[in-house]
């Protein structure tokens, strides 16, 4: 792939010529050249050169207007380290069918192989579509993997196949369509199977003559019913009025529960009859929110429940939850936690003294704000702007990339409040399960992040094999138990026990444990939270071994994504929180082994401030009661967590 952006746009010809240049050649060629021209003269198509048919009437913008105004916008070219696509246009269709001005232009992309959704989109959208169409060539010849008639074709393969398409979607369709046939020839096939989505869009968006844009990918479909309001010159101003604020119109996005034709029928039948059939299909279930169950931050804010039953347009939010995902590729299996703000220094030690590289870490990072200021008992953060939390959080995920000591994934989220009580309780339950969402691996290791995992157990899962054979463990379903333990000494020389225990692995953790330098964990404060571990039979261990599960038991375990239920949210603060997930659990009839040479180990630390902050507030009564009837429901079976995410749960 190139480093340098070559500067063809969409009126150019030939090689590296500039826009300038060109210009007058093009007045000459939009005047004259139209879309039937297309047509006939297909079969002398020179594909290495770019033919454009444009017809100047009833257009909004000459093609200067929209250089100037695509060039206006705020952007830079890449720096010699960076690596750009370099697009080159093979060929552009315009419709010759008429265009109100009054329009909303959608701007999409897809694959060559994908035609069919936009057809689509064609059959339900009766405004303008500005489409680029990319294939990749891989040293001249088309490159796809999902279309075998077309890999190993010349050029001009794609180009009669996206004309007949285009001709069809001029006489049936009800659509006023633009394309653009982009290419960018590769040397390696590895290199040509990177879509360039991001490069692909920006062509899209030069392609598009009206005012208003919708930005869809080429798989959904936009229903036509909410066009009405804006086929006046009267409405299409006063939507033009809002967008010019600036202001952005969220369109919910939904998908269907089944698939296949079934799926396709259903979204095509919404998006032609409108709002209330879209309510219908939500309510009884065959249609949700997209991807609520995968990704809930992608769409949350929409607030699906509040836009089934409301007729009128409502302001958002969008909510300051930052992510920072690792750049390298995740395989492994996952390792989650989540942890305060003020102590990141601490979950340091997590994230960069495990190893190896390849291992995946997903965080959740929580801040809470009090009237709009953090609240900590870090003083440098304490009553400053959430953006200070940002800076502080990018900068450390910045240094856990660059050390490539684990691939990093972390989300900074916050709440605000208006009473510090209330901001002191560490919304701990809820916090796991936004660190759950962001696994993208089925293997997940559910861990505090005041604990360091050995890492010495992970090579007999590197293999396809091993990860097969312990994906089978775990979808029983299983748990793997790994020994918890935490070190005589609370100080520096606790810390470096731990770490020194973690790296080096079990032989070294069994001869500190026979010296009294590392202890089973809280064994003396909460005996039953790690009992049934049954330390004295690990020390021997060469195999797994099962165990059973006793009540107040909450080990740190590997889990498949498959079967780990949500954290209950209404525990907040300290107290019984994970002994709550560890008997939900049981109760789905999960079996615990141990694992016979994995286990944890608790870097010391001072004691958070929501141990104190719950039992000065009475939540730590509270929180009995609350884990008293959970046992009750749990052993009727009749127990389903509470979240902040309804929308989300299967009943």
């Amino acid at each position: 792939m190139r480093r340098a952006v070559r500067k063809l746009h969409a009126g150019s010809l030939g090689k590296p010529l500039g826009f300038c240049r060109l210009a007058p050649l093009l007045t000459v060629m939009a005047l004259s050249m139209l879309y039937c021209f297309k047509l006939q003269m297909q079969s002398s198509l020179v594909t290495s050169r770019l033919r454009i048919s444009i017809s100047s009437s009833d257009l909004p913008y000459t093609w200067q207007e929209l250089r100037a105004a695509a060039a206006a916008k705020q952007c830079r070219g890449p720096e010699p380290d960076e690596v750009v696509p370099d697009l080159v246009a093979v060929r552009q269709w315009h419709s010759c069918k008429p265009r109100q001005q009054e329009s909303i232009t959608i701007v999409t992309q897809l694959s060559l192989e994908r035609l069919e959704m936009l057809e689509n989109q064609c059959s339900t959208w009766p405004d303008p579509i500005a489409a680029v169409v990319y294939i990749p060539t891989l040293q001249g010849r088309i490159f796809s993997l999902d279309d075998l008639t077309l890999n190993g074709t010349h050029l001009g393969a794609a180009v009669t196949r996206v004309g007949q398409f285009v001709e069809r979607m001029q006489q049936h369709a009800s659509c006023v369509l633009d394309v653009e046939l982009a290419t960018q020839d590769f040397g390696e096939g590895a290199e040509a199977a990177l879509y360039p989505v991001n490069a692909v869009r920006n062509r899209a968006l030069m392609l598009a003559r009206t005012q208003a844009l919708l930005l869809l990918d080429a798989d959904f479909v936009a229903s036509p019913t909410m066009l009405a309001p804006y086929k006046t010159p009267q409405g299409y101003a006063e939507l033009l009025q809002r967008l010019d604020r600036p202001e952005a119109i969220v369109l919910p996005a939904f998908e269907t529960a089944s698939e296949g034709y079934s799926g396709k029928t259903l979204a095509l039948k919404a998006a032609r009859k409108g709002k209330a059939v879209a309510v219908k299909k939500y309510r009884n279930g065959r249609m949700r929110g997209f991807k609520q169950h995968l990704f809930v931050a992608g769409h949350r804010q929409t607030n699906y429940t509040r836009w089934v039953s409301q007729d009128e347009n409502y302001k958002i939010k969008y909510k300051k939850m930052l992510y920072f995902y690792s750049a390298y590729k995740q395989t492994a299996g996952t390792t989650f936690t989540r942890i305060s703000l003020s102590l990141t220094s601490e979950v340091r030690y997590t994230f960069t003294d495990q190893g190896p590289a390849d291992h995946v870490l997903k965080a959740l990072v929580y801040v809470p704000t009090l009237k709009g200021k953090i609240f900590s008992d870090d003083i440098s953060l304490n009553g400053s702007h959430l953006g200070v939390a940002l800076e502080r959080l990018a900068d450390f995920h910045q240094r856990m990339e660059l050390s490539g000591s684990c691939l990093l994934d972390l989300e900074l989220a916050a709440s605000n409040f208006y009473k510090p009580g209330d901001a002191s309780l560490y919304p701990v339950n809820a916090a796991r399960n936004r660190a759950l969402m962001l696994a993208r691996t089925e293997a997940l290791l559910l861990l505090d992040a005041d604990f360091v995992p050995t890492p010495t157990m992970l090579p007999e899962y590197k293999s396809p094999q091993g990860y097969a054979r312990l994906l089978n463990r775990l979808n029983k379903p299983g748990a793997i138990v790994l020994p918890a333990f935490e070190t005589a000494n609370n100080g520096t020389e606790g810390r470096v026990l731990a770490l020194e225990a973690a790296r080096r692995g079990k032989d070294f953790a069994v001869q500190a444990f026979n010296e009294e330098k590392l202890l089973g964990f809280a064994m003396k404060e909460y005996e039953r939270g790690h009992r049934a571990t049954n330390y004295d039979k690990w020390m021997g261990a060469s195999q797994p071994y099962r165990i059973q599960y006793a009540e107040g038991y909450e080990p740190y375990i590997i889990v498949s994504r498959s079967f780990v239920p949500w954290y209950d949210e209404r525990f907040r603060g300290y107290r019984k929180n994970k002994v709550q997930h560890l008997l939900h659990l049981a109760g789905l009839n999960v079996t615990f082994s141990v694992h016979s040479s994995g286990f944890v180990v608790h870097v010391p630390h001072k004691k958070s401030a929501t141990y104190w902050a719950t039992r000065a507030s009475g939540e730590w009564y509270k929180l009995r009661v609350l884990y008293e009837s959970i046992q009750e429901e749990i052993a009727k079976r009749q127990f389903l967590p509470v979240v902040s995410f309804p929308h989300l749960c299967v009943r």
